[in-house]
């Protein structure tokens, strides 16, 4: 990079440090003005972590409002000594958001497949046997609201909507309280990658 590539970065990134000082006291136009100047950055720092299984599971701007939604939440927890402190904070929260969204999905994957077996038509009941041992282990670890949503979802077929006609809440939040669950255990479980 060149010189007077990197003095316009650097007064870029003073400005945007000021609206994010600004923002951070509680000022709503700068925090406005902050978000629509760091956008495009937001937006090329989630394509660049993003996998070919994330690009299925949900979109760019999914990820970019729920970052935005994390940072405005937490704007009084955090400060930042400089600009790059902000930035490697925002790299660590996409980072930490991609890799949930795909353990959920895996998760889930998972727990469809071993659902499946047990329904499934086959000669060997040693596949259901592991499966439906399996199942029963996860549904260990969630209580007892998580598994009557899980039952419902994977082993009577039922909708997020239909389900939702049955509790005093609605059909995303059945789905965020049961992907909460398929998370959790999912850490309890180690079944992340790394």
């Amino acid at each position: 990079m060149n010189v007077a590539n990197e003095n316009e970065r650097k007064l870029t990134d003073d400005k945007l440090f000021v609206l994010l000082q600004d923002a951070q006291r509680g000022d709503s136009s700068a925090q406005d003005a902050f978000f629509d100047a760091y956008e495009t950055e937001l937006l090329i720092a989630i394509r660049v972590r993003r996998t070919p299984l994330h690009r299925k599971i949900e979109e760019t701007m999914d990820v970019c409002n729920s970052v935005v939604r994390r940072l405005i939440s937490n704007w009084e927890k955090w400060s930042f000594p400089e600009f790059g402190a902000f930035r490697g904070t925002v790299r660590t929260i996409v980072e930490r958001r991609i890799k949930r969204a795909i353990q959920r999905f895996m998760a889930e994957k998972e727990a469809s497949e071993a659902a499946a077996l047990l329904h499934g038509d086959s000669d060997n009941p040693q596949p259901k046997i592991e499966s439906y041992e399996f199942v029963q282990f996860i549904r260990s670890k969630m209580t007892a609201s998580e598994q009557a949503i899980f039952d419902a979802i994977h082993s009577k077929g039922m909708t997020y909507v239909e389900l939702s006609k049955q509790y005093p809440v609605s059909a995303s939040a059945l789905r965020k309280q049961l992907s909460r669950a398929m998370e959790r255990v999912t850490e309890e479980l180690d079944l992340d990658e790394e």
